[in-house]
């Protein structure tokens, strides 16, 4: 359930700020597995990096949006932080941001 949880959060979001596709991939690596899903947008500001996973935050292109209010991404935070797991985020070569989730299988 908490797998399902946050990758449904990843693809909400990657569908909101992505311009029409995202892509989705799990890889395993060693004893872990690696979700992985990217959007084709324009790249996450450096200066909102820090904050992306705070919760109610949204980068400036969203803050007039009202149909979502900034949580999903702290949500799948708060999900991987208790089930000692790791998520982050980089840019997608070509423009757009990759997000990961990586647990212990």
């Amino acid at each position: 359930h908490a797998w399902q949880r946050m990758t449904e959060n990843l693809i909400k979001n990657a569908l909101v700020h992505g311009i029409d596709t995202y892509q989705m991939s799990l890889l395993q690596e060693g004893t872990h597995a690696v979700v992985r899903v990217a959007n084709r947008t324009d790249s996450i500001d450096a200066s909102d990096i820090a904050y992306i996973f705070d919760r109610f935050y949204r980068g400036d292109t969203s803050r007039n949006a009202k149909d979502h209010f900034g949580l999903g991404l702290c949500i799948a935070k708060e999900i991987m932080d208790r089930h000692q797991g790791r998520i982050w985020l980089e840019d997608t070569l070509g423009g757009g941001a990759s997000f990961f989730l990586e647990l212990k299988k």
